[in-house]
């Protein structure tokens, strides 16, 4: 089995939600198509009844099989209708779902944008097959074996003179739509790439204006577009008019040419009048078969080949100490006291070496305060900490228990980050705070006087709507709130990143007071970056970390 078909597999198997209304679609398609070919027949029988009259048992079954046709084709369009909305929305969901399943060291190395074009691109093209595209090449081709089963049974001879002109047209738009299936491949990787540019885009709106670099900008996106994308959809649209060319000329004048055909050769098959006109609804009922079965499987094989790029996302094989730790190694439930000893750290080879001879040991309710130039290593440290950074010269430990060896989930229930720079979502306060875990008002209450956000919520309380990171609220405020979302969790050690970088000195001074009482109250190791002495009087050890060496001074 090839790598293309395994991820196609694996896609296929996450949409179970799809199964029962495939099943149903393609029971209903089937009936539809009987009833179809039933009436065509009755055509036949009242039409080569007519120069005896008309006879209510011919009639009696055609106006039956016609309102029935009417009644499972508009049943057979609703459940179609739904399954390709179930297919299209379910892909998406599932993705999502996946993606949220991963560890962090997969989300951290990818791309967003590279993700978000998996997801919405090429998710979305293949869930459009799964719910809709295989239904209609099922729907499609059961059409053109019965509908030439038909016409074999009324004339064997007028039958194979018609699948050769079918074959025909097959060959010919076979061959074109693979061409035109291998240029939407291609054209769907350079969206990729413009979406990925477009994200960036918009994250670096900022420094673009700062520097004046839209021109630049600009031109880069135009390139792609132009240069790359313009001429495989240029090639793609002409092979494509060529294609539909070719099919209105061959299925507009095979109907009349079966019919001339049988009309000549009438006398020596013994063709009815009614056996005539059916071989031409029959011919021309192939005509949607003839035109959209090659353009299916093409996209069927377009569909396999991008079901492929999503295998990272659908795929949670453990591939970190996260994911592969056992029951045995969940760090208990009490107060966390902390112990640090790094010999040095590099990000490779070539990199200087960081906090080297580093040792931090620290009881419940300390406030450790880290100081020290940018990038003397201590956005490493807290990495380090967290556990987003690992390393074989890092010895990280709490209560005694090795955090190497236990899951980061575990890690995470201990030891949380508010970071300088934090993530809010389009929600209310009450959302960004508690990300749909169940605390009580009156704790969130607590926290929001604590993180001195009273204000903020003087009009719609934890209802204020908060319009994600777009919002007018100011950078203190956010990095205020992203601080009441920790801080709610009670974790045994709280690392904060610049706390009061964007404050005015009364709010700073008020919110290292009421967080030092709170995490006094709560027995909460607090680790602070700060670059200011807002909580210089409550530290029980500050670390001052250059590149050369660092230098810890306990308090009395």
């Amino acid at each position: 089995m090839t790598q293309s078909t395994e991820g196609y597999r694996i896609v296929k198997q996450n949409m179970r939600r799809l199964y029962p209304y495939q099943m149903a679609s393609f029971g209903l398609a089937l009936v539809v198509m009987v009833i179809s070919l039933v009436l065509v027949d009755r055509m036949k029988r009242l039409i080569d009844a007519l120069p005896a009259g008309m006879n209510a048992s011919v009639w009696g079954p055609l106006v039956g099989f016609g309102l029935g046709y009417v009644v499972m084709a508009l049943v057979f369009e609703f459940v179609f209708r739904r399954t390709q909305i179930v297919g299209r929305n379910e892909i998406l969901v599932v993705l999502f779902t996946r993606m949220q399943d991963k560890p962090l060291a997969y989300v951290r190395k990818q791309d967003s944008g590279h993700i978000m074009s998996l997801i919405n691109n090429e998710g979305r093209e293949v869930g459009d097959w799964l719910s809709f595209g295989m239904l209609a090449l099922f729907q499609l081709c059961s059409l053109l074996v019965l509908s030439v089963g038909l016409m074999a049974y009324y004339s064997p001879v007028l039958a194979a003179i018609a699948c050769v002109a079918v074959l025909l047209v097959y060959a010919s738009s076979t061959f074109l739509a693979s061409k035109i299936a291998k240029l939407t491949a291609k054209s769907f990787e350079v969206t990729s790439r413009i979406n990925r540019l477009l994200l960036q885009t918009l994250k670096a709106e900022t420094i673009i204006h700062m520097l004046n670099a839209h021109d630049w900008f600009v031109g880069r996106f135009t390139r792609l577009v132009y240069r790359e994308r313009y001429p495989l959809d240029r090639q793609r649209m002409n092979i494509h008019a060529v294609y539909t060319t070719i099919y209105l000329f061959l299925t507009l004048l095979l109907p009349i040419l079966v019919v001339v055909i049988g009309a000549m050769l009438s006398d020596s098959l013994n063709l009815s009048v009614g056996s005539l006109l059916a071989f031409y609804a029959l011919t021309a009922q192939l005509q949607e078969p003839l035109q959209v079965i090659p353009e299916l499987l093409a996209q069927r094989k377009t569909a396999i080949g991008l079901a492929d790029h999503l295998v990272d996302i659908l795929d949670n094989t453990p591939t970190t100490p996260d994911t592969a730790a056992t029951d045995t190694d969940r760090l208990p439930d009490i107060p966390g006291e902390l112990t640090v000893d790094i010999d040095h750290f590099s990000y490779d080879a070539d990199s200087p070496r960081l906090l080297e001879g580093f040792h931090l040991a620290s009881h419940p309710g300390d406030l450790i305060i880290l100081k020290g130039a940018s990038g003397a290593g201590k956005t490493t440290l807290l990495n380090l900490i967290t556990g987003f950074v690992k390393s074989d010269t890092a010895s990280i430990s709490l209560n005694g228990h090795d955090l190497t060896q236990a899951r980061d989930t575990d890690r995470w229930r201990h030891i949380l980050l508010a970071e300088q720079e934090p993530l809010l979502i389009d929600g209310t306060l009450m959302d960004n705070i508690c990300f749909g875990q169940p605390y009580p008002t009156e704790a969130i209450r607590d926290i929001l006087h604590v993180t001195c956000l009273d204000g903020f919520t003087d009009t719609d309380g934890l209802d204020t709507i908060i319009q994600g990171d777009n919002d007018a609220i100011s950078g203190g405020q956010k990095q205020r709130v992203a601080l009441a979302r920790m801080l709610i969790r009670h974790p045994d050690i709280l690392i904060l990143d610049e706390p009061t970088a964007a404050l005015d000195p009364h709010t700073s001074a008020q919110l290292a007071h009421r967080l030092v009482d709170y995490a006094e109250a709560h027995a909460i190791t607090l680790i602070v970056v700060t670059h200011k002495p807002d909580f210089d009087p409550w530290a029980t050890t500050t670390f001052t970390i250059t590149s050369q060496q660092t230098t810890t001074v306990p308090q009395p």
